[in-house]
């Protein structure tokens, strides 16, 4: 079944999403790497980072010039997912692509909730 740009909404389910963006600096869709929050029905919320092709690049690029991540010979982030821009439709999109494939487990992590002291 393919969703399509606009058929993502139905195929949601029981989920919604938000970009969770906390810099102070402007948001870059095309450049940038996001944590996204997926709220489910019964309120559990999880998250994984959300990134694009840029992004990557501008982060080996950085890494040659400090010599982090081995000299540039690497770059990891934990449950990245990897996409052309940063928008509601294409992380809509990839979201419900994953709930179809039964590989949203396999991204998103609970979001550990802070103990009450």
């Amino acid at each position: 079944m393919g969703l399509g740009n606009n058929g993502w909404q139905n195929s949601l389910g029981k989920y919604r999403f938000y970009l969770d963006w906390k810099s102070s600096e402007p948001f870059d869709p095309e450049k940038d790497a996001v944590d996204v929050r997926l709220v489910a029905e019964g309120g559990s919320e999880y998250w994984t980072t959300f990134t694009t092709k840029n992004f990557l690049d501008y982060m080996f690029e950085k890494n040659r010039r400090t010599g982090e991540c081995a000299g540039s010979s690497y770059f990891s982030m934990e449950g990245m997912v990897i996409v052309e821009r940063l928008d509601d439709d294409v992380v809509g999109l990839t979201i419900a692509d994953l709930i179809e494939n039964h590989k949203i487990e396999s991204y998103f992590r609970p979001l550990e909730k802070p103990k009450e002291i």
